[in-house]
């Protein structure tokens, strides 16, 4: 068995470094007990500037904009001041956790220190172990036998000795036990070939093909976000569909939801990451004169889209949390298809409609957005406010006209621009 458990991280081509699971594990030696560790210099420097930077930009803010400056009102000042303020406490907390933070460890506990909370758990009562692994601190979970107990989480913000280490050593690694257990199903599955070598070679060749497409698919994302053009949509619609295919084409052998302790090649974000776009951008581009079509067509179409994801990985349907965050994940990819299918498919000719500007005003989010306000106009019986690019924005001043083009739509799903008027 350890043979073999080496061979499956081999050929997935994981880099954790985990014990076989009948390895002799070293006795505990209480001796080297009681320790205390902080916050180490590294960490405590990073926080210490940041929460620094952090209560003086505060304070700056909170005195700039509570006398006044730039405010349109008292009570706005009195919410720019309070934002501000919200600042100064996180600068506050910051510097305050270097100094509050402690992990003992004794021979029979461990107990954290915070800021607002100190509490300890005892060795005996630990059940097994996870790392949450994140790009700054990670963090060590201990998982209690009970379930009337809550798991103790601490943050890795401190120097981890060989000590520490050996304090976790006959604790199980609950990540380990998961991902063997995971490889070990994978391993057995008869859909990917009869014999250990042939189905070995099958998961190497599915993660050979996952890793450049979810690269792909994250960079698409990206220029599609920046740059919408319609060869650059056309590919974001695209690489859903191929993620389907792959997860019907090789049934068991990819998962789709990105699981952190799973053998399987991840599609993820091939998935994932154009639909969001997708959403996004439809939101972002396209004023439709009636919601209702567009959001019954995806309805239709996440649900075609959840029935293929859970014949094809029947796990997910036993899980009631991943079904509900993969459904929302393809309501988003439905609803960007479909209005930009309904708008890009559009050959028809617009109706044009010459319409007076009666205001305008730019929204105060930290990436602005440019509104006009217009009369009614063709089937618009009410006033409305349009967002509209920068460039037509500071065109267009208040009393003069543009035009609103109203486009039939593909799907029959009434959309308009507004422009200059030709």
């Amino acid at each position: 068995m350890p043979a073999a458990a080496s061979r499956c991280y081999h050929f997935l081509g994981m880099e954790t470094e985990l014990p076989p699971l009948d390895l002799e594990i070293p006795l505990f030696d209480p001796s080297l007990y009681p320790r205390t560790y902080r916050v180490s210099t590294a960490y405590g420097l990073l926080f210490f500037v940041i929460g620094a930077i952090t209560f003086v930009a505060g304070c700056l803010g909170a005195w700039y904009f509570g006398t006044g400056h730039e405010m349109n009102s008292p009570r706005q000042a009195a919410f720019m001041a309070a934002g501000s303020f919200l600042f100064v406490l996180l600068g506050i907390y910051l510097i305050a956790f270097i100094v509050r933070f402690k992990v003992v460890l004794n021979p029979d506990s461990i107990a954290v220190q915070e800021l607002f909370s100190s509490r300890t758990l005892l060795r005996s009562d630990i059940g097994g172990r996870r790392l949450l692994p994140t790009k700054y601190v990670s963090t060590l979970v201990l998982v209690p036998r009970s379930e009337l107990q809550k798991k103790l989480k601490v943050g890795l913000a401190m120097r981890i000795d060989s000590a520490f280490k050996h304090w976790l050593t006959d604790i199980p690694n609950l990540d380990a036990e998961e991902l063997a257990q995971s490889q070990s199903e994978l391993l057995r599955d008869p859909d990917l070939g009869f014999e250990s070598e042939e189905r070995s070679a099958s998961v190497v060749r599915a993660k050979k093909l996952s890793t450049p497409l979810n690269t792909f698919a994250t960079i698409s994302s990206f220029l599609g976000y920046l740059f919408p053009r319609p060869p650059i949509i056309a590919i974001l619609c695209a690489l859903p569909l191929l993620a389907l295919a792959l997860l019907v084409r090789f049934r068991g052998i990819y998962d789709i939801e990105g699981r952190r302790i799973d053998a399987r090649p991840s599609l993820a974000p091939l998935f994932l990451f154009p639909g969001l776009v997708l959403a996004l951008r439809a939101l972002l581009d396209f004023n439709l004169l009636h919601w209702t079509p567009l959001l019954t067509i995806s309805l239709v179409l996440t649900a075609a889209i959840m029935f293929v994801v859970s014949n094809a990985d029947r796990s997910v349907g036993s899980r009631p949390a991943t079904l509900l965050l993969i459904s929302l994940f393809a309501a988003c990819y439905s609803y960007g298809l479909a209005a930009h299918g309904n708008s890009f498919l559009d050959h028809s000719t617009p109706q044009t409609f010459p319409v007076p500007v009666v205001g305008k005003h730019v929204s105060d989010d930290r990436s602005p957005t440019y509104y006009l306000h217009l009369d009614p106009w063709g089937p618009q019986t009410a006033p409305t406010e349009v967002s509209v690019p920068s460039s037509l924005y500071a065109s267009i001043s208040p009393g003069r006209q543009v035009c609103v083009y109203l486009h039939s739509g593909a799907l029959r799903i009434p959309w308009y621009v507004v422009a200059q008027c030709l």
